[in-house]
């Protein structure tokens, strides 16, 4: 395998290589590369090497419990040299290899990815990648499965179109959705209410509620992922004759891997009060991926020109 070194990989979902067991020569790599990301790089005896969290690691190549393998050689990008799957991608196991039974009826098994293996073994022509991925899959009114899969037991899967329940598919009732508190948004806003709004047969339109920055953070932890891209976006909705604001904003965050988010908030409340939003997000971002393809719920209070957004997901 041929290392990748770009000028940054930081952020990145790579195949990492791990590097020799314990009583293997020094410098020796293994035979096994993980799927992971890329958390930091340096340079060790003029050689770039990387520090990655690799998913199945503890254990084996390390004891770090948030399994990060220090001092990599090698990795790759996610869909090379016949890898054909990514880190939390959605896909759909035959159901020769495995399946539910719901009823007596066999449904199929979706799931996504939460771990990846690739193993050398000699071949003919040299020598086979064989891949492995770790995939959890979920019915609603069935125990959760995680197994290991081989790569050609798995398929391509869409997401389940919004609004349609798995249960129709399974005969099985849907689960009351549970929510979480998974970030909080200081938002700096300009400018005062008096000079925002215009009249329009419509009610009275916001047009001038930019954003001067802030920031996102964790809510378990208060950590920041991420600063809010100063005079980018704003909110155009409209207040109606009863006071209502029928919010319609638009915001970009600037991530802590360089990457960006595209944030997109519907909602009611009353301006430079407080409102309840659901909200839509984007980004490029490999690090923060699990921010695509679902909408959120959003609650919104504001103390002067500061606007505090708590971002609720399902848990």
């Amino acid at each position: 395998m041929i290392p990748i070194t770009p000028t940054n990989m930081v952020g990145q979902e790579v195949w990492a290589r791990m590097p020799g067991r314990p009583g293997e020569p020094m410098g020796v790599e293994s035979n096994v590369e993980l799927m992971g990301f890329v958390l930091s790089e340096h340079w060790l005896s003029n050689q770039k090497v990387w520090r990655c969290k690799a998913f199945e690691s503890h254990g084996v190549w390390t004891s770090h419990p948030e399994e990060e393998v220090l001092n990599i050689k090698s990795i790759r990008m996610p869909l090379s040299n016949g890898a054909q799957f990514k880190y939390q991608q959605q896909v759909s196991i035959r159901p020769a290899t495995d399946h539910w039974v719901v009823n007596g009826n066999i449904v199929p098994k979706t799931g996504r990815i939460e771990a990846g293996w690739c193993e050398r073994s000699p071949s003919s022509n040299g020598s086979r990648l064989k891949y492995s991925y770790w995939v959890r899959c979920e019915l609603p009114g069935m125990p959760a499965t995680s197994k290991w899969y081989q790569q050609e037991d798995l398929e391509y899967s869409l997401p389940v179109a919004q609004g349609v329940p798995r249960s129709f598919a399974a005969g099985a009732p849907a689960a009351s959705p549970q929510f979480k508190h998974l970030l909080t948004g200081t938002i700096i806003t300009s400018p005062s209410e008096s000079s925002s709004f215009i009249e329009s047969p419509y009610g009275h339109r916001l047009t001038a509620a930019g954003y001067l920055g802030g920031n996102w953070t964790l809510a378990t932890t208060g950590q920041k992922i991420a600063d809010v891209y100063p005079n980018v976006g704003g909110d155009s909705g409209v207040q109606d004759i009863t006071g209502v604001l029928h919010v319609d904003t638009r915001m970009t965050w600037k991530l802590d891997d360089g990457s960006y988010v595209w944030m997109h908030a519907l909602g009611q409340g009353v301006a430079y009060v407080s409102d309840d939003l659901y909200i839509e997000l984007e980004t490029d971002s490999n690090k923060y991926s699990w921010l695509n393809n679902k909408y959120f719920i959003g609650t919104g209070t504001f103390n002067g020109a500061i606007w505090t957004i708590k971002l609720f997901g399902k848990a």
